[in-house]
């Protein structure tokens, strides 16, 4: 579970990985970016001057290195935010500035092609914690647990709000970004990956079934 926006923000348009020779034909060193493969018309791509076949480079900042980042950073994005993405076309960089739509009825949301764990959460930002939880928990990031749903996935193995995930199938997770993209690779929904959890008080790992 997500908060309500997350997953609504709709852009209008399908990406891709970028293909070695489609990465040289442009005139990138390598194939990173996400390829646009479809952009629906009257939508914020289409009105912002994106076109198929076109890379995107960047997101608000950020390294886009394949589809999966230009998903995951989409589907955080707040309704009603301006972003600023940068784009490669033809041996030419641009920057392209939009802001998405609330997801149109008709179009999937993409919270329900991810295995569930049932949890609300958010990143970690050290500077914004008291200096005593700080002293506790370290300074290594995480995903902080806002909320656990009853009976969740996350709820059956006592996981429990204020817990910060600090990685997933034994790979760290500093950022909601690299949890994402993590929680995305699980093999299958019925395999059991491990979390390690931390808190103020103690530290310990989970293995939870995931659902969707």
């Amino acid at each position: 579970l997500f908060r309500q926006e997350w997953g609504s923000a709709w852009f209008g348009l399908e990406v891709t990985d970028v293909p070695l020779e489609v990465a040289i034909a442009v005139g990138l060193e390598e194939a990173q970016g996400a390829l646009v493969r479809k952009v629906i018309g009257r939508s914020p791509a289409e009105e912002s001057g994106i076109r198929i076949g076109d890379i995107v480079r960047s997101f608000n900042g950020r390294r886009i290195k394949n589809a999966r980042d230009f998903k995951n950073d989409l589907a955080g994005t707040e309704l009603g935010t301006e972003i600023e993405m940068c784009v490669a076309r033809e041996g030419y960089r641009f920057t392209v500035y939009a802001v998405p739509q609330k997801r149109p009825l008709g179009f999937s949301v993409m919270q329900k092609i991810f295995p569930w764990l049932g949890v609300m959460f958010s990143e970690v930002i050290p500077e914004t914690l008291e200096s005593d939880k700080l002293e506790k928990i370290g300074k290594e990031g995480g995903v902080l647990i806002e909320e656990v749903i009853p009976n969740s996935p996350a709820g059956k193995v006592g996981i429990k709000a204020g817990d910060i995930i600090m990685s997933f199938n034994h790979r760290k997770v500093k950022t909601k970004r690299e949890f994402l993209t993590e929680r995305l690779i699980a093999p299958e929904v019925t395999v059991a990956p491990v979390m390690t959890i931390k808190s103020e008080s103690y530290n310990l790992s989970v293995n939870l079934i995931l659902s969707r």
